[in-house]
């Protein structure tokens, strides 16, 4: 196995471990965020009586700002030792693939890393906003809506809440999230774990990112790598194994909200590194070769997946497409997925 197939080898297994992490935060964002439903919910029913819509607004728009200041701290806490364990770990995995090539440290500022955009153009502190405005705007329009249309409180809360299949509870120390069926704050807080991914991807791809540049003096090139799996959007998908000249400029990842995708550089040559490799060990010789690691990429899992696979991956009207022979280069333009409509 060269170095270059090494590396990214043990970059895929390292990005399946940052999952755990994303599930971390997940629980810490969910945690606030329900409590901020449930304070939310409970500011409704006190003032449902007077339907005075102007001070549960205000009530309402105040809970989910504390929620977001609230989020934010948890995230200043815990994003900034992710930025540093990751710079650590990649630093390890380098001097064990390629030992004898010296390898060069990498500071990595917090808030460089927070002033960066995380996903879309937005930082993550945009982000974090974003959720809590989502969430305070859609749980007053339903309130305003439901005392224009006469329900009742309970009716309300249902539209809110859903119904609960399993209410939230701690166990032993730890939170078990509530479980429900329909209702606004339900599909909201499912915005929880996208921005808990996109946090983790953002740092550990910037801090993996001042790494490289730090090391570029032995790096020729970077290939993207994308996730293979039906989340993957088609978008992202065919952007799968492109690679980039070391001072070509490439894209920020995550490139949008939810993104999984990483960038893996691709290592010089002995040779162009300037090292006589004749007189190195053969396995040592072939290991740096400068070649860029073949792999099974998004559009060879696509070509090789069952027709309900392609289905899954692809929506079932463009799989059709595809299986009729349209290219799946054909539903992208200008980095845009083109709609159905389009299409025809």
């Amino acid at each position: 196995m060269t170095a270059n197939e090494a590396l990214l080898k043990a970059l895929i297994e390292h990005a399946e471990k940052l999952e755990d992490l994303t599930q971390d935060e997940y629980k810490t964002i969910l945690v606030l965020l329900e409590a901020a439903h449930a304070e939310a919910l409970g500011h409704i029913s006190t003032l449902w009586q007077d339907k005075d819509i102007g001070e549960i607004a205000t009530r309402v728009n105040m809970t989910y700002s504390e929620v977001t200041s609230k989020i934010k701290a948890a995230m200043d806490k815990s994003l900034p030792r992710l930025a540093d364990n990751e710079v650590t770990q990649i630093q390890a995995m380098l001097e064990e693939i390629i030992p004898g090539v010296v390898i060069k440290g990498a500071m990595v500022e917090w808030q460089k890393i927070a002033e960066r955009p995380a996903a879309a153009g937005s930082t993550l502190a945009q982000l974090v906003d974003a959720l809590g405005v989502n969430n305070m705007t859609d749980v007053v329009e339903t309130t305003k809506r439901a005392i224009e249309q006469g329900k009742t409180l309970e009716q309300l809360i249902v539209e809110l809440r859903g119904r609960a299949v399993r209410r939230a509870k701690w166990v032993g120390g730890k939170y078990v999230a509530g479980k429900y069926t329909g209702g606004i704050m339900t599909v909201d807080t499912r915005q929880a774990e996208a921005l808990a991914r996109t946090a983790v991807m953002h740092v550990s791809n910037t801090a993996r990112d001042i790494f490289w540049q730090a090391n570029e003096d032995i790096i020729k090139g970077y290939m993207r790598v994308e996730t293979l799996d039906e989340r993957t959007c088609i978008v992202c998908g065919l952007e799968d194994g492109r690679i980039y000249g070391v001072n070509e400029p490439r894209p920020f990842l995550p490139s949008h909200v939810n993104c999984r995708g990483i960038m893996v550089p691709v290592f010089k040559s002995f040779r162009e590194l300037g090292i006589d490799a004749d007189e190195l060990p053969a396995t040592t010789r072939a290991s740096m070769n400068g070649q860029v690691p073949k792999y099974t990429t998004w559009k060879d899992m696509l070509k090789s997946a069952s027709s309900k696979e392609q289905a899954e991956i692809l929506g079932p009207t463009r799989a059709k497409l595809y299986q009729q022979g349209m290219p799946v280069e054909s539903f992208v333009k200008d980095g845009k997925l083109l709609t159905l409509k389009e299409l025809k």
